[in-house]
């Protein structure tokens, strides 16, 4: 399994989200990565706001789990209860 995410920062500061870092969190197993990369863009320097990027994070990962319970042909909260850190 692998998430990726890309987040925009401004030219002059390196703020990032931890958008993988919860599902790294979440479920710990040794085939994972998690890779986070930022773009250096002409635009003022983001910052948190509600659920420091969890939400979107936790939501793609989420959203790959169930395709991946469909694809094992098993409940999706049985693969969550394997998989949990």
């Amino acid at each position: 399994m692998m998430q990726e995410a890309i987040t925009v920062t401004s030219e002059y500061e390196n703020f990032y989200r931890q958008e993988t870092g919860w599902s790294g969190l979440l479920y710990k197993v040794p085939n994972a990565k998690y890779a986070h990369k930022l773009a250096k863009l002409d635009l003022p320097t983001s910052c948190d706001m509600r659920a420091p990027s969890a939400a979107t994070g936790v939501y793609a990962l989420e959203s790959s789990m169930d395709e991946l319970a469909v694809a094992l042909k098993i409940d999706p909260l049985e693969l969550r209860l394997r998989c949990y850190s």
